[in-house]
């Protein structure tokens, strides 16, 4: 439950929330994300050719009979640099993710409610990074996972951050207790 409630408790520019959606296309859509990645290196190859024709006409390379050549390059590496950027704008409009309408409190208690076991275990493994659980005070003591679990979420954060959760507030929240906070 605390995935849930750290995330009907962010807001929808929470970095938590664009790191879960996009590890979510990674995950899912690994194919789109390749070819993102690669729209990404060809704009930077293309950015990187401008800019080495640049360095190399400082340099005098295409002084004299080569100096020709320098337009006709000039206009390929833009052309080549104007076709990699479109690809990557349509790539980058056509795969975003909106993971916001996690915040909202009731959709996302029904989504999970609804959810079955393996999607759980793949939305908590995307957010949470790793989980420390100490040791119990004594021998058979019972087990109180909101004082003895801390989560530290792919944001770097972790479960200590958050007022509301060191007062126990969610916990009552989530128990369907009066707020005590």
């Amino acid at each position: 439950m605390r995935w849930l409630s750290r995330f009907t408790n962010a807001s929808p520019d929470d970095p938590l929330v664009r790191i879960l959606a996009e590890r979510w296309q990674a995950l899912t859509q690994p194919k789109r994300t390749a070819q993102y990645d690669d729209a990404v290196a060809a704009v930077k190859a293309a950015e990187a050719a401008i800019e080495q024709l640049a360095n190399d006409r400082a340099a005098g390379l295409y002084s004299g009979a080569m100096g020709k050549h320098f337009p006709r390059l000039v206009r390929e590496a833009e052309a080549k640099l104007e076709t990699t950027q479109e690809q990557l704008n349509t790539l980058s409009g056509e795969s975003r993710l909106d993971f916001a309408v996690l915040t909202n409190p009731l959709w996302a208690r029904l989504k999970w409610r609804d959810a079955n076991p393996e999607l759980k275990r793949e939305l908590v493994g995307l957010a949470i990074d790793r989980i420390l659980v100490t040791r119990a005070p004594k021998q058979g003591a019972r087990f109180d996972g909101w004082s003895r679990v801390n989560i530290k979420w792919a944001d770097g954060s972790d479960d200590y951050s958050y007022p509301a959760q060191r007062k126990g507030a969610l916990q009552d929240i989530w128990e369907g207790r009066p707020n005590a906070a």
